[in-house]
Parts: structure tokens; sequence; C-alpha cells
């Protein structure tokens, strides 16, 4: 090798590879582009080598860190973890509700309204009755008496029947009551 290709730092690729410490095939895999060829022989810069390596590691570096488009694809992800994991709380929510009703530990304020009606319907009805019944068989009883239980009766009906706004009432009372404390 003349001295003015020592000069220009210009290393044949046995001499290269031995002082970087790699096989040949290793080097290869680089894909550092020779500055001279003489016959079969391969002269590369070591500014090439080292301009070789430093690419490559940026590029290393540029693949493990998170780009915008990665981390918008973080967010998406996240986005769509709440979302599985607030459609999992509601799953969890009615199971939980579920449970409690077959349970008899709660039960729905329609289905509560729907039978204390019917209870009180029943009740009143049998009310109603009643002074005929208690005429039939006690027909000494003055018809004063009489007037009176149908006047008392028809008080209670009178309250069965705001029986349930008041029960309305209470009930979002209760739910006023509830959200208050949890929040």
């Amino acid at each position: 090798m003349s001295k003015s290709k020592k000069e220009l730092g210009l290393v044949n690729k046995t001499t290269l590879v031995s002082s970087l410490g790699i096989s040949s095939q290793a080097f290869d895999k680089w894909g550092v582009n020779a500055r001279e060829k003489r016959g079969r022989e391969n002269f590369y810069a070591v500014f090439d080598v080292v301009q070789n390596r430093i690419e490559n590691a940026t590029q290393n570096l540029q693949k493990t860190s998170p780009k915008k488009g990665a981390k918008n694809e973080q967010l998406d992800q996240l986005d769509e973890d709440l979302l599985r994991a607030e459609k999992l709380r509601e799953e969890i929510r009615a199971l939980t509700l579920k449970n409690d009703i077959l349970e008899s530990k709660s039960m729905p304020v329609d289905i509560v309204f729907d039978v204390l009606s019917s209870i009180v319907t029943e009740q009143v009805t049998i009310l109603e009755t009643l002074p005929l019944l208690i005429k039939r068989h006690n027909s000494d009883l003055p018809s004063h008496v009489i007037e009176q239980i149908q006047k008392a009766i028809a008080q209670m009906s009178a309250v069965a029947a705001t029986l349930e706004e008041k029960l309305h009432d209470k009930i979002e009372d209760l739910v006023a009551t509830a959200e208050g404390k949890i929040k």
C-alpha cells in the first residue's frame, strides 16, 4: 500500500476486521461500502465505518424511542382500556344488582310501587264493605254508628289514595340523601 493511501485512512478489509475484533461476515452485514477496490482486495475508509455505526445506532434509538404516532397509539390503547374498564364496571354493577334482587336484598322501585298499590287497593275494598258487614251481623246497631264507621273508612281511603305520591316523595328523598353521601 502506498503512502498516499495510508494518509487517506484507507484500510484493507482483513486489517479492519481484525482491529475491530469482528468476523468478516459480521462486517459484511454492516453494509459499509468500499472506497477502493484493487484486484480482489477492498479498501475502506475508517470514517465510513464510523459513520455507518453512528447511523445504525441512531436508527436503533429511533426504533426504540416512542414516536408521535406511537404516542397516539398508546393514547388510543389507553382510551380503549378505559372504555373496557367502564363497561366491565357497569356489568359488575348490573350483576351485583341482579344478585341483590335474587337474594331479596333489594327490589326495583317500580315493582315495590305495584305491590304496595295492589295491597292498598285490596285493603280499601275490604274497608269499604266493612260497614255493610257490620250492619248485617248487628242489625240493632244505630245508623249513626254505621255512618261514623263509613266516615272513618272514607278518611282512610283518602289517605290510601295519596300513598303512592307519599312513597314517591320518600324514595326521592332517600335517593337524594344517598347521592349526597356518595359525592
